[in-house]
């Protein structure tokens, strides 16, 4: 017997994803598009981090308008992470009508609830049925 998991990882909408943008490769298209030369855009990547993690090490995040809030915390261990949290308007601008040009894999499935894909899961697994 399957588990309803199973068939949401199977069946559900995914992003095929493509090869990762290098730091190179994003240096790049920032500096085309902003004058700056790439070291100093590179400069300034690294500067942002930098300070990213020295506010954390300080106990205090960081909100930085347009890109997301950079929180720290700490786990049972005692190791020190922080937590990401986007922007809202980097959602909308990802969500916004025909915007997305990669592919979708099970896009007939987007919009459909959980019950739907179980029912399909199980029309095409009958030996191995979600209850």
């Amino acid at each position: 017997m399957a588990k309803a998991i199973k068939a949401i990882s199977a069946l559900g909408p995914r992003i095929s994803l493509g090869k990762k943008a290098s730091m190179n490769e994003l240096v790049s298209a920032v500096a085309n598009r902003t004058g700056l030369n790439k070291g100093d855009v590179l400069l300034s990547v690294n500067e942002l981090r930098d300070n990213i993690v020295s506010i954390g090490l300080s106990g205090r995040g960081v909100k930085i308008d347009g890109l997301g809030t950079f929180t720290p915390k700490i786990n049972l261990k005692g190791q020190i992470s922080l937590s990401v949290r986007l922007d809202s308007s980097i959602s909308a601008d990802l969500n916004k009508r025909k915007a997305f040009e990669g592919n979708i894999e099970n896009r007939e499935m987007m919009g459909k609830t959980v019950q739907d894909i179980i029912a399909k899961w199980n029309e095409l697994h009958p030996d191995d049925l979600v209850d």
